[in-house]
């Protein structure tokens, strides 16, 4: 009897560490990627900074998809299984009746996961001569893509002032861009207050006014 009260905490602590143990695989890739390239960093590189062996390495996936998931995981913010779409900040936009109010909620978000995805973004987008990593970057854009146009689908339904809605997705798909996000900060040495200034006052003149 004393077997079966310990197997099921044994299966949790097994859980999380195989928990652990990926999390800190796939934030060990994201920064490799990141400070070397895609292309120049290796599995070997990959398992040393995650101290684990490279058969762990496989066992959670090849350089494509520990790409997808470093990426992934930048989006979110952090390692739980718990889609954008379902997040507090989503909740708080939905929540919003006044769709200006609305509208800035959703650039304080994009600013966030501007912050966090810009570096693996650009990582990403350098190596896009690779056929499967090209994939991966169009998959990620065309993501956008969509979730801006039920951003102004939504804001339209609420009664916003956008006269133009294909172009106004076009527009909010093109400000909200991580890349724009990493060149002005990381290349152009903005602030993130300068580019949540920039950015909250574009999308209001170009979203508002598209038409």
């Amino acid at each position: 009897m004393s077997g079966d009260v310990k197997r099921p905490y044994r299966s949790v602590v097994r859980e999380h560490q195989a928990a652990r143990t990926r999390a800190a695989v796939i934030d060990a890739a994201g920064a490799e990627f990141v400070a070397r390239g895609y292309a120049a960093t290796s599995i070997d590189d990959i398992a040393a900074a995650a101290q684990v062996a490279r058969r762990t390495i496989y066992a959670i996936g090849g350089k494509p998809e520990l790409l997808k998931l470093a990426y992934e995981t930048a989006l979110a913010g952090d390692h739980e299984q718990v889609p954008v779409a379902d997040r507090p900040a989503v909740a708080r936009i939905v929540a919003e009746p006044d769709p200006v109010a609305a509208l800035h909620l959703y650039v304080d978000m994009c600013l966030g996961i501007g912050a966090r995805v810009g570096p693996i973004h650009a990582a990403l987008r350098a190596a896009s001569g690779d056929d499967r990593v090209r994939a991966l970057y169009e998959h990620f854009q065309e993501r956008r893509a969509e979730a801006t146009r039920r951003v102004i689908d939504f804001l339209v339904d609420r009664g916003a002032p956008i006269g133009r809605p294909d172009t106004a997705a076009d527009l909010l798909w093109l400000l909200v861009d991580p890349g724009t996000h990493h060149a002005l900060v990381h290349e152009r040495g903005w602030t993130e207050p300068q580019m949540a200034d920039w950015l909250h006052a574009t999308v209001a003149q170009q979203i508002l006014s598209a038409g």
